[in-house]
């Protein structure tokens, strides 16, 4: 018994070889075009979410007034931007030297005892959109006396920080530089000399007893 045979379908030639190659051709342009157009969309997204996901860090120093006769410097981050930023490196400098950690920084601005010391290490952390994160905050208990200090002080410092998007889109911003905005790098240069600002309490207590005594 033989079995029925099956009949493939096919499509049918027009009858007009020019036609079914035109028809042929303009399949495959559209097929290209689609194509292109996919991909075109796929980066215009990946740009639309690094967009609205761009960090913008910026060093900030300012001099308050703490309480009625007092007065503090402030040392911080501020994240001006639209996505979170993680903080990778980060210089200091004082009047065109780098500074190596906060007991540098105290002595740069005159070796005072007379300052209390608070401090919060940046070094990986995380700042989210429109955050600030305090570096290190100096307070004198006479204010009268050290707001000039602390005044000159503040514009003498310079900062250099490296930061990075979720993306791993990596920015450095460095106060030296007159630069309208961040640079962007493909990786964090290695610093010279990072700021060390993981100082304990107990090495902030040792580094406020080896001050001179007569600025207490």
């Amino acid at each position: 018994m033989e079995a029925p045979e099956v009949h493939t379908p096919h499509a049918h030639p027009s009858g007009k070889g020019w036609l079914d190659m035109a028809l042929g051709g303009s399949a495959f342009i559209i097929s290209l075009v689609s194509l292109w157009l996919g991909i075109q969309h796929g980066r215009a997204m990946e740009k639309l979410v690094a967009a609205n996901s761009w960090p913008n860090i910026e060093f900030d120093s300012v001099v308050d007034r703490s309480g009625a006769t007092g007065a503090e410097l402030k040392l911080q981050l501020d994240n001006n931007g639209i996505g979170p930023a993680r903080v990778e490196t980060l210089e200091l400098w004082f009047r065109g030297q780098p500074l190596a950690d906060i007991a540098a920084l105290v002595q740069a601005l005159g070796g005072s005892a007379a300052f209390k010391v608070e401090s919060a290490s940046v070094s990986g952390f995380v700042i989210g959109a429109q955050q600030k994160q305090m570096l290190v905050t100096l307070t004198a208990a006479d204010g009268v006396r050290y707001v000039e200090t602390l005044l000159k002080g503040a514009g003498a410092i310079k900062a250099r920080v490296c930061y990075c998007s979720v993306f791993d889109e990596c920015y450095v911003n460095d106060t030296r530089d007159r630069q309208p905005r961040p640079l962007r790098v493909d990786a964090c240069p290695v610093p010279r000399q990072p700021f060390r600002d993981d100082m304990t309490t107990a090495e902030l207590a040792t580094m406020a007893a080896a001050l001179p005594a007569k600025a207490r």
